[in-house]
């Protein structure tokens, strides 16, 4: 799991950065990548809906405070 998660990290990273992450680092990148759920199928519609109603919230929070 560790070494497919790093072969889709590695299409994320940039050259240079990676280059300087020492091992522990990248391991910790792959990591919460894993977490993420990255690379494991599409969200859950009720799960984007929510998501996608607390990013409007947040919005036009940021709306209000910036006027």
């Amino acid at each position: 799991m560790l070494e497919e998660t790093g072969r889709r990290c590695a299409k994320l990273a940039h050259p240079v950065t990676s280059a300087e992450l020492s091992e522990q680092q990248r391991e910790q990148f792959v990591a919460r990548l894993t977490e993420s759920g990255l690379g494991q199928g599409p969200i859950p519609a009720e799960t984007r809906d929510e998501l996608a109603a607390a990013l409007d919230v947040g919005e036009s929070v940021t709306q209000l405070l910036a006027t």
